[in-house]
């Protein structure tokens, strides 16, 4: 402890509903002689979220998706609408319906809801499949994207002016002659393309003079 003292413990795990609803696992230290059930940021750390404080609030995130928030109390950040619970009454307080959409929204490839609730109407799910899917993280995670290139306004007006060059990232399967890597450099006037195979991309520089 933070005085040097030695408290009794035991390895364990808690489910805890977060403020979007989705219920998520930790795994924790059970101290039998703390009062306060805390989390340790480090651990979040090592499971890849990110955690920042503005103002009275600090976010967790994982990616691009926010699964945890706090408000500060006196001096330390409390969850926001969170209930710790057990396997039990995580099972009992979580609806059937809930439950059957969710299992449904899975087995369809993550569809959405308009068309669920029309196969629902159909009566192909064996009975009526009621609620919302109030969070899906699988459907969060396939519509990110990455940031696009700005549009290039540059206009070549001869041969070799601008040269555009690509590297492929090493090949799981290396070639005849054993490369493991190609490039190409496309003469943006021209659109005439060399394309060199390479061993190591120590090559580059070369294959580029070349």
């Amino acid at each position: 402890m933070g005085d040097d003292g030695m408290c009794c413990t035991r390895s364990s795990g808690v489910q805890i509903k977060m403020h979007d609803g989705m219920v998520r696992k930790l795994y924790y230290w059970f101290v039998l002689d703390l009062r306060k059930n805390m989390i340790s940021v480090r651990n979040l750390a090592k499971n890849g979220m990110r955690y920042a404080g503005e103002d009275d609030w600090v976010k967790v995130s994982k990616y691009a998706m926010m699964v945890m928030k706090g408000k500060i109390k006196h001096v330390i950040y409390f969850l926001e609408d969170n209930t710790i619970r057990g396997m039990v009454a995580i099972s009992q307080s979580l609806d059937q319906g809930d439950i059957k959409k969710k299992l449904w929204h899975h087995r369809l490839g993550d569809m959405n809801e308009k068309c669920m609730s029309i196969l629902s109407k159909q009566g192909l799910f064996g009975g009526k499949v009621n609620g919302k899917i109030k969070f899906c993280e699988a459907c969060v995670k396939g519509k990110c994207h990455q940031v696009k290139f700005d549009i290039s306004q540059h206009t070549s007006k001869e041969i070799l002016e601008y040269v555009h060059s690509y590297l492929w990232v090493p090949f799981l399967v290396k070639s005849h002659y054993g490369c493991s890597y190609f490039m190409a450099f496309i003469v943006d006037y021209s659109r005439k393309v060399w394309l060199y195979f390479l061993n190591t991309k120590g090559e580059v520089f070369g294959n580029f003079k070349e």
